[in-house]
């Protein structure tokens, strides 16, 4: 009787003991009902182990999807920015323009009345005997005449100094929004798109750190150029948080080069540095070592899908605790013009 299932040997020793007259009659059917029971476990076990393996699936699709909406939102929510950006740029871009030309036909106005008043003091000044002359030079000195000839120029070159760094914004946003873009890749810059992303990131930078840009000539880039200038942007203000967190005055490289036919670009900091265990997760979404509130930690996780999975391209991360960290982009050369 210990042949059969352990259920089943229960059973019979409870209602029918193995001295029983005619057991040995009924020992077929007790046969079949212990293979019965067998084949129950085994078909029970074989729906346990598919449904943890469903759970388990179905927990990493969750997980997938609740990934891929942070970052779809979050890829919105930047592309709501860089629109209306774009479109106060493009709304403060016209009357800029209007007032750096009336400044320049300003300036040769001025010019040319400092000629005019030049010529009539020299006139004035040759005959002293008028009384004009002591009238004049009195009210030259009393409204600080020559002071004002002398500063004019300075504050005209000042002022266009001034609209020209506006207008370097203002084309920043324009150009890093690229809200007229093709709806296919198209031909990039990245020189470019990483001079307008430094512009646009200018205000957040200078409060923590200097700027060394070495930028080679690369080739044209065949990408979604807003896409990479996101890409960039997220990876200088990461390397401002890291600086920042240092509590001291770092330095942000910017470099473009090419390599073995790939065209590349790195940010380089000079911040507090990442774990060498944490390099292989900091890409994860809402992964981040800041304060609950502090940061939703999808910002490298976006590098990560616009560079790696959009674009083909490679990430390489060099860091050293204390030292600082080097972000190191390959686009591939597929993407070359």
């Amino acid at each position: 009787m210990s042949k059969h299932h352990k259920l089943l040997n229960r059973q019979l020793k409870k209602y029918l003991p193995p001295d029983e007259d005619g057991h040995d009659r009924y020992e077929p059917l007790f046969n079949a009902i212990s293979d019965a029971y067998y084949a129950f476990d085994d078909d029970r076990l074989m729906v346990e182990r598919s449904l943890d393996i469903s759970s388990k699936e179905l927990n990493e699709v969750i997980i997938k999807l609740q990934q891929t909406q942070g970052t779809l939102l979050n890829q919105e929510k930047m592309a709501a920015i860089g629109h209306l950006a774009a479109g106060v740029a493009h709304e403060i871009n016209n009357p800029l323009g209007y007032i750096v030309s009336n400044f320049s036909t300003l300036g040769e106005y001025v010019m040319i009345l400092e000629k005019y008043m030049t010529e009539i003091t020299r006139i004035i000044d040759e005959d002293t005997n008028n009384g004009l002359h002591a009238t004049l030079t009195n009210l030259k000195k009393k409204m600080e005449f020559d002071y004002i000839i002398q500063d004019i120029p300075e504050v005209i070159l000042d002022s266009n100094e001034g609209l020209s760094k506006i207008r370097r914004i203002v084309n920043g946003l324009r150009h890093f929004a690229l809200v007229d873009k093709p709806e296919d890749l198209d031909y990039f810059d990245l020189r470019e798109g990483l001079e307008n992303t430094l512009i646009v990131t200018d205000n957040e930078i200078k409060q923590v750190a200097a700027v060394v840009k070495e930028f080679e000539n690369v080739p044209l880039i065949r990408v979604d150029g807003s896409e990479i200038n996101q890409a960039v942007l997220n990876l200088v203000l990461n390397a401002v948080d890291a600086i920042r967190l240092k509590e001291h005055r770092g330095v942000i490289h910017v470099k473009t080069f090419t390599d073995n036919n790939q065209v590349c670009f790195s940010v380089k900091d000079n911040g507090v540095g990442i774990e060498s265990h944490l390099i292989d997760t900091i890409f994860n979404p809402f992964f981040t070592t800041k304060d609950v509130g502090q940061g939703t930690g999808l910002g490298l996780s976006i590098v990560y899908d616009i560079i790696v999975n959009k674009h083909h391209g490679e990430i390489n991360v060099i860091s050293e605790i204390g030292k600082g960290s080097c972000f190191e982009i390959r686009l591939p050369d597929s993407s070359i013009k």
